[in-house]
């Protein structure tokens, strides 16, 4: 059915199992955009929102039907680093390409599904924070966390 490695396939229906609170091997619809991030995927809003109205009517989805929807947002590109900048742009009030490091670090750590630990942030941040002025280059960051 699918072109993914048999130790992904593995991954995969672990996670499923996981997310499988009843027991029945289906997936709450409403899990599809966690499972998918649990497996290094990181889906845009936009596909997300429309893949669960394309199953709210299912209720719950089968292991067949979530590696459909996996290997589909396996083939989508990752968004460009232009997607990243203008969110970040939002919180560059002043327009010099920088944002405030504890703004940021509050991102980072407190919001969304996939919330990084301090040590995390600290890593990510490492050479790209400037202390003393408290500010982060985020052209800069975008750079070094794109090319892995």
């Amino acid at each position: 059915m699918t072109d993914i490695p048999k130790d992904k396939l593995d991954e995969i229906n672990d996670a499923f199992s996981l997310f499988d609170e009843i027991g029945d091997g289906k997936l709450d619809y409403k899990d599809i955009p966690k499972l998918l991030r649990s497996m290094n995927l990181n889906p845009v809003g936009s596909d997300l929102e429309k893949v669960v109205e394309d199953y709210k009517s299912k209720e719950r989805i089968d292991i067949e039907t979530f590696l459909a929807i996996y290997s589909e947002f396996l083939k989508k590109t990752p968004p460009a680093k232009e997607d990243f900048l203008e969110g970040l742009k939002v919180f560059d009030r002043e327009g010099h390409g920088t944002i405030d490091s504890g703004n940021f670090r509050a991102l980072l750590c407190n919001r969304g599904d996939s919330k990084l630990t301090e040590e995390e942030a600290d890593i990510i941040l490492a050479g790209h924070e400037d202390v003393a002025k408290g500010e982060v280059n985020y052209n800069e960051l975008i750079d070094f966390v794109m090319a892995g």
